[in-house]
């Protein structure tokens, strides 16, 4: 069985010749075939109704393929540090000392404007994945150990062990608004390990 998601909309077959008879309303975005691979991919494109671009549904990536660049946030682009510390208060989860307050705006950043985060745990043996919302981010150094190839990439989570102190350096490159950061960890955020940024332009 295969099934196809376009958007929001799911087509579910057995045969992979069967065409879906109408294109979803809106604008395709997004494909997934779950199920084993028949023959070559190439040979079994979308429906044109609900392909008018014409992609063959191959979207293989070969080592050597070009990707989309990564382009290093520089210090000479640094504005602002701001630091922020997770710890543990009260019976709950706090970020510098403070619990989340919809209504406030733990940091103020300026549209097109790059900053560095200084993300401290100091809640003992705990660990925390922060994550940022809107931007991605970009780790430049780790307290508790050396960064890995892997560190430089963009980022929408760093993990904070026991005593971790992390610098990334962000870019609000896009939209302006209030977004939050907040621990992944569920309970942590739902016990107010939150904040929330306000992008001005």
């Amino acid at each position: 069985m295969t099934a196809r998601v376009i958007g929001r909309h799911a087509v579910t077959h057995t045969e992979p010749a069967i065409a879906m008879l109408a294109p979803p309303p809106g604008t395709p975005l997004m494909k997934f075939i779950v199920g084993p691979t028949i023959g070559n991919p190439s040979s079994q494109p979308f429906p044109k109704a609900a392909n008018p671009g014409g992609f063959n549904g191959d979207a293989t990536i070969e080592p050597g393929d070009p990707l989309r660049p990564h382009t290093p946030i520089t210090a000479a682009e640094i504005v602002r540090t701001r630091h922020f510390v997770f710890d543990r208060e009260d019976g709950a989860w706090t970020i510098n000392e403070r619990f989340f307050d919809p209504d406030r705006d733990d940091a103020d950043p300026d549209l097109g404007t790059a900053e560095r985060w200084i993300l401290e745990n100091d809640s003992g043996g705990w660990v925390h994945p922060i994550h940022i919302h809107l931007e991605a981010h970009q780790i430049q150094s780790l307290k508790e150990r050396p960064l890995e190839p892997q560190d430089a990439a963009k980022k929408d989570t760093v993990l904070l062990g026991p005593d971790e102190v992390a610098e990334v350096f962000m870019k609000f490159r896009t939209f302006p608004g209030r977004f939050v950061f907040h621990c992944h960890n569920i309970e942590h955020e739902d016990m107010r390990m939150m904040g929330v940024f306000h992008v001005y332009e």
